[in-house]
């Protein structure tokens, strides 16, 4: 199943919204792979006719954390209260806020606005009331660069059925350790940051892992085999500059700086019928939910890089092999 990013941002722009006010909330939260003292969390919430939307910064630093609720806070002043269509008040966001904040705003809003209407992204499309209320969504389990992949697999296999991995690579591995990860066959995508490690090395682990997909691969000429882009998409016109044979896009919503610009992307992407999936930014509460359900709608099948992240704000149970996401109630 695949749904039109197209239909779906145009019901979603035109949703009526009542906005009251707004809530940010920063949190540091300890978090599988992630250094101490923890990740940086960035809680929006929007409150209008006695509900709230949720919408989550991922922002790194604790200083862009404090800037962003700065620009929220005083747009909200401004703003509040109102009620206007979602499509009023986005187009009426400019440049007011960075990229991961207007995300977040965007994303609150939509999830207020459909539970004040009653919908989830399923239901607001009125005319194809066919989609199911439940998809199971394929996930990869990502970790950053270790001398060690393989032992670090391993380990997180604790807390994931069946799992299959996303691996940031490390220039430095040795020839024994890219052989083990080929024989592993539990990669499905190497990482290489888009950071130059020699063709040689790159070349290598081709050999070893063929069927990986090769991700922002900074050495040319490229590898053969399947090549995704990621760090370099940074708005819908990028994809059109880099849609070829064999090529995939890593889409996220807060690298593009909004959720309808992550709309207009999986957009440009069904257009070019171009392969895509969906990426994180470590998100750790509302943001991962809401990718979560996007990739369902969008990109079940691929090789979604949303596992769900073990951390100390929630009660740990074996992941699943794949994700059962519901839209049975109202919201985002």
């Amino acid at each position: 199943m695949s749904l039109s990013a197209h239909t779906l941002a145009t019901h979603l722009r035109a949703l009526d919204v009542t906005l009251d006010a707004l809530d940010y909330r920063v949190a540091i939260v300890k978090a599988q792979d992630y250094p101490d003292p923890g990740r940086p969390c960035g809680w929006l919430s929007l409150h209008g006719a006695g509900l709230s939307g949720s919408g989550e910064n991922v922002a790194w630093t604790e200083a862009a954390h404090a800037d962003d609720a700065n620009a929220l806070r005083i747009y909200a002043q401004t703003l509040c209260p109102i009620t206007a269509s979602v499509a009023q008040l986005v187009d009426d966001l400019g440049n007011r806020f960075s990229p991961y904040a207007r995300f977040a705003f965007e994303s609150a809003l939509v999830d207020l606005a459909l539970k004040q209407q009653g919908h989830s992204l399923v239901s607001v499309d009125r005319v194809n009331l066919s989609l199911p209320k439940r998809v199971s969504l394929r996930y990869r389990v990502s970790f950053a660069a270790c001398p060690d992949p393989v032992a670090l697999m391993q380990r997180l296999e604790r807390y994931y059925e069946r799992p299959h991995f996303k691996v940031d690579v490390h220039p430095q591995w040795s020839a024994q350790v890219v052989a083990q990860l080929g024989a592993s066959r539990l990669v499905s995508t190497l990482d290489f940051k888009a950071q130059a490690m020699g063709t040689a090395f790159v070349q290598r682990l081709r050999v070893h892992v063929p069927d990986a997909i090769f991700e922002d691969v900074a050495d040319a000429p490229y590898p053969s085999g399947p090549l995704a882009w990621d760090k370099c998409i940074l708005s819908p016109n990028d994809i059109d500059a880099r849609v070829a044979p064999g090529v995939m896009f890593n889409l996220k919503g807060p690298r593009l700086g909004g959720l309808f610009a992550l709309l207009a992307a999986i957009d440009r992407c069904q257009q070019h019928d171009a392969p895509f999936y969906m990426g994180g930014m470590f998100e750790l509460g509302a943001g991962r939910r809401q990718a979560q359900q996007l990739a369902a709608l969008m990109c079940a099948d691929a090789p979604n890089d949303l596992a769900p992240i073990p951390h100390e704000a929630q009660v740990w149970s074996k992941a699943p092999a794949q994700l059962q996401i519901s839209f049975d109630k109202p919201g985002f």
